[in-house]
């Protein structure tokens, strides 16, 4: 994503800083600090269109569900999840009909910080399985804290969901100028091809 928004800037002859933050952290800072001119990657969830200006798509987002390697967990609708204990992450949105299962209390969850805690969680026990990016799940299994954990966990086969990511730039006038800006630079770059992924 990081060599997507330099690219986009980069088209539009702008050079671009980017942090590292908790995505805790991240959902406050354009609003916060003026000094930032926008943050990423983001679903476009009902909560944050309030008060983001989102970019085109940047790239996409397979959320789907850890499970230990030996797991028995079956769902066919989403309402079948409610007989596990499901580890999600804080102020994470997952879809908004999972979400609003969790806020009937209809699905059980164990909150974790980060994707890294809640899969620990998984690997501990502590949930029967966690949601998480598919991406961010293989990122995490060739981190040195999860060495010879891999082995343990699997991706259940089914995708609760794709989502597209954006750029969320402030909901005010400056942010959607500056949407435009980088949606101008972003439509002439080229799409890589599957091969190239």
């Amino acid at each position: 994503m990081a060599a997507i928004v330099r690219a986009a800037y980069a088209a539009q002859g702008d050079e671009v800083r980017i942090g590292f933050f908790s995505w805790y952290r991240i959902r406050r800072l354009p609003r916060d600090n003026g000094g930032i001119t926008a943050s990423f990657p983001h679903y476009n969830a009902e909560e944050r269109a309030t008060r983001c200006h989102f970019s085109n798509p940047i790239g996409s987002s397979p959320l789907g569900l850890a499970l230990p390697l030996r797991s028995t967990l079956h769902w066919g609708r989403l309402e079948d999840l409610g007989r596990y204990r499901i580890g999600t992450v804080k102020s994470y949105s997952n879809t908004l009909a999972f979400d609003r299962l969790v806020a009937a209390g209809r699905i059980r969850t164990v909150q974790a910080v980060t994707d890294a805690d809640n899969l620990r969680n998984l690997l501990a026990g502590k949930v029967d399985a966690a949601i998480i990016d598919r991406n961010v799940f293989a990122y995490l299994l060739r981190q040195d804290n999860f060495r010879g954990k891999a082995a343990q966990l699997r991706l259940d086969q089914r995708l609760l969901v794709v989502h597209n990511l954006y750029v969320c730039f402030p909901k005010n006038e400056k942010g959607l100028a500056d949407r435009d800006h980088f949606n101008a630079g972003l439509g002439t770059l080229q799409e890589p091809s599957p091969a190239a992924l």
